[in-house]
């Protein structure tokens, strides 16, 4: 997996290129979402832990097992 997140004011993004050679998995992934549950800017208090990078770890993770299940014509 490859990827560049980035993370500014409550908004974190995640773009990420997926291989798995092994099992003919492959597949680009990006998500932004906004984690700033207080709606205060640069106060230094974002959901970036709690409820950002979780989100993206089970989207991901999500969109592997789809991809494992999922009849590819080029496979």
């Amino acid at each position: 997996m490859y990827n560049k997140i980035g993370q500014s004011y409550g908004f974190l993004t995640d773009d990420a290129y997926v291989v798995d050679a092994a099992h003919g998995v492959e597949f680009l992934l990006a998500a932004t979402l906004y984690v700033n549950a207080d709606g205060v800017l640069n106060d230094n208090k974002y959901e970036y832990d709690t409820i950002g990078f979780p989100f993206l770890r089970d989207l991901g993770r999500r969109v592997y097992e789809a991809e494992l299940k999922r009849k590819a014509a080029a496979r």
